[in-house]
């Protein structure tokens, strides 16, 4: 009895152990500044953005041209002795709170623009990490690249970069990318 009661406990250790060795979690990294910075859509929707950042300010800037103008001029005259009086304050005062709202117009405007063209770029960057990810049986994946002052991995093995990986699925060319081992 005390032997079955041994062989038992044994059986159990074992499925114990295989279980938990089928279930390892596995840990990937992937250099995802790389992949951005070599993407083909990035690199256009980044020329895209700055024509139309010179287009808003160049627009704006037309509009307030008479703004900024007056605001110069009167900023001056209150340099100029004896002239403190006759220059209203309120005036300056109205003028640069109309500059000022005009500059945050244009950040704001661009801000929306850079979102509607990168974000679509971002998600579809995110979901490829995410399936090759699922196809490759990764559960975690950090932002990579090993030894980088920016990464939090430090020691990685490099069959755990799935970096070329991403980068073949998007349409990099993977010849840019140098993995760690050879860096």
């Amino acid at each position: 009895m005390k032997n079955v009661a041994i062989a038992v406990v044994l059986i159990l250790g074992a499925f114990a152990i295989s279980a938990n060795i089928e279930n390892q979690t596995k840990i990937g990294y992937v250099d995802v500044d790389h992949v951005w910075n070599h993407l083909e859509a990035v690199k256009k929707a980044e020329a895209e953005l700055a024509a139309i950042e010179n287009k808003i300010g160049d627009s704006q800037r037309e509009k307030s041209k008479g703004l900024y103008e007056r605001l110069q001029q009167l900023e001056s005259e209150l340099l100029e002795p004896g002239m403190k009086e006759k220059v209203s304050m309120k005036e300056v005062n109205d003028l640069r709170v109309k500059t000022t709202a005009i500059e945050e117009n244009i950040k704001e405007e661009i801000e929306k623009q850079r979102n509607s063209l990168l974000k679509p770029l971002k998600e579809k960057l995110s979901e490829t990490v995410k399936r090759i990810a699922n196809q490759e049986g990764y559960k975690y994946v950090f932002r990579g690249p090993v030894n980088d002052t920016q990464s939090n991995i430090l020691v990685a093995p490099s069959q755990d970069d799935l970096t070329l990986l991403i980068m073949k699925e998007l349409g990099v060319d993977p010849d840019t990318y140098i993995p760690v081992e050879k860096r």
